[in-house]
């Protein structure tokens, strides 16, 4: 996402469990996101600070040293945005989509884990249900091996 100049730069960023996804909202980071995030237990980022640069061609006076030749901070520095997306973003007063969603992706990440979590589960269930046969088996057994006991000793 990308907002146009004179939108408060102030955002609050959800970022989910466990993952590196990021959301501008609780809502969109709980509905799935790519393959189950979750922003269940927000917790606020604080920033010290922030150190403003300048730009590549215009930097901050005292930020000479971002143009070193040590690092690749100055080429770092360019926009990511094209000119068409830099002209919507003029065009526009509210945040707009920098990329396209993959929404089928996201939904094949997300369902990928229930087949897994289902033979998890049948497995655990079917293991269960070995061992209360089993268990029921050796009653009956016990009880049938009493019972003929009884009617041979009967006799």
């Amino acid at each position: 996402m990308a907002r146009p100049a004179g939108v408060e730069a102030r955002a609050e960023v959800w970022i989910s469990a466990r993952k590196h996804a990021s959301f501008l909202s609780a809502a969109e980071c709980n509905r799935g996101g790519c393959g189950g995030d979750s922003c269940a237990e927000p917790r606020k980022l604080t920033v010290p600070s922030v150190i403003n640069l300048g730009q590549p061609d215009a930097l901050m006076p005292g930020m000479q040293w971002a143009a070193s030749a040590q690092w690749p901070l100055l080429a770092k520095m360019g926009s990511d945005f094209s000119p068409p997306l830099l002209a919507r973003l003029d065009a526009t007063d509210g945040l707009i989509p920098t990329a396209p969603s993959v929404r089928g992706v996201h939904t094949t990440l997300a369902v990928g884990n229930k087949p897994v979590t289902a033979l998890d589960t049948a497995a655990a269930k079917t293991g269960s249900a070995l061992d209360a046969s089993a268990a029921g088996t050796g009653n009956f057994l016990k009880r049938a091996a009493r019972g003929v006991g009884r009617f041979l000793g009967g006799q």
